[in-house]
Parts: C-alpha cells; sequence; structure tokens
C-alpha cells in the first residue's frame, strides 16, 4: 500500500510496478459536480519527482449545469423536458434535441452551448414537475499526468497512471476531451 505523509510518498509494500488513480482536477473548481478532494499535493510532488504535467488549462464543459453549475442533468433527466429562454422559446432544433433526448449529445457539446448561451439570455430546464435555471459547467479537466500509450507516467519509471489523473483523456465510455468543449487559456 502506498499513502502520503508529510508529502512524502511511503510503501508498506515494495512492488516493480506501481498503478495511480488520484482523480482529476476537476473539483478545484468551486461550480462543478466533481468529488472534491482535501489535497491535490499528490499531482505536484510527483511533479517535483519527474512526472510531467500537462494540458493543465484544458477544460472540459457539460451545457446542462444548474444550482449555479454545481450539479448537471444527465441523459434521462433531460429526456422529460425541454430547454428554453426567458420567454419560453425552445432553444435547440429538432436534430439535436432528439440527440439529448437519446443520451448520444456528448459529442456535440460546443454546438449544444452554443446554441444554448449563444444569445446572452437566461436558459430555463421546463418539464412536467419544474422550471430549472441552467448554466455551463466545469465537469472535468483534461489535464494530468503525461503518459504512454500503455498509462507509464513519463518522468518516472515503473509507475502508471489510470483514470482522470492521466492527461491524454481516459475518461472511460468515450468521454474523451477531443471530442468535447475545450477552453484554454492559450
Amino acid at each position: 500500500m502506498v499513502h502520503l505523509k508529510n508529502e512524502k510518498f511511503h510503501f508498506d509494500l515494495k512492488s516493480k510496478n506501481l498503478v495511480i488513480a488520484i482523480g482529476g482536477f476537476a473539483g478545484k473548481f468551486q461550480n462543478t459536480d466533481c468529488f472534491r478532494y482535501g489535497d491535490y499535493s499528490a499531482f505536484y510532488i510527483l511533479k517535483e519527482k519527474g512526472c510531467k504535467l500537462i494540458n493543465m488549462d484544458c477544460l472540459f464543459v457539460h451545457p446542462f449545469g444548474y444550482r449555479k453549475g454545481i450539479r448537471i442533468m444527465t441523459g434521462p433527466e433531460v429526456a422529460n423536458g425541454k430547454f428554453i429562454d426567458g420567454a419560453g422559446n425552445i432553444l435547440l432544433p429538432e436534430p439535436i434535441r432528439s440527440l439529448v433526448k437519446n443520451n448520444k449529445y456528448h459529442e456535440i457539446f460546443d454546438k449544444v452551448i452554443s446554441v444554448m448561451y449563444s444569445n446572452g439570455k437566461e436558459v430555463f430546464f421546463k418539464s412536467n414537475q419544474s422550471l430549472v435555471q441552467m448554466v455551463p459547467s466545469v465537469h472535468y479537466t483534461a489535464g494530468g499526468l503525461k503518459t504512454d500509450l500503455y498509462g507509464g507516467v513519463e518522468g518516472i519509471e515503473n509507475l502508471y497512471a489510470i483514470g482522470e489523473c492521466r492527461a491524454d483523456g481516459d475518461k472511460n465510455d468515450w468521454r474523451l476531451p477531443w471530442i468535447s468543449v475545450y477552453f484554454s487559456n492559450s
């Protein structure tokens, strides 16, 4: 077992290879649905040991944030309603509405965001039960540890990374950053 104590890794078991799965950075943002870790120093400790952190300014933004972006509506939730502006006008054209209702919209987040939020008006989700104000929300980052094709962390031999701590977009369910929306400082 490996644990972090006083900014140093301690090993209770010796192993030739080590796999690290420390989650991603999205929880650092105040308005996100992601789990917040109490401490993100593991990334910086690994960087000091020779790992490379890349894409730290790339964000995956979800169009269906609510409660000021802290929560995100999922496909099954949005299937039974519609997105409207403050005047009650439907915002998404039929082909996009169909993709959203069938939970097949992840590859077109950029289009959904541009259609819903381009006019600067308030956006709402209306269902039979409620009217909820919507905002784009940080869902996760594309940044993390630079790895090779097999997940080997560049800079440290025999260290492998899986999940959101990898900078290559290993997010499961084909939710890869390069098919989603990026906002970058560069």
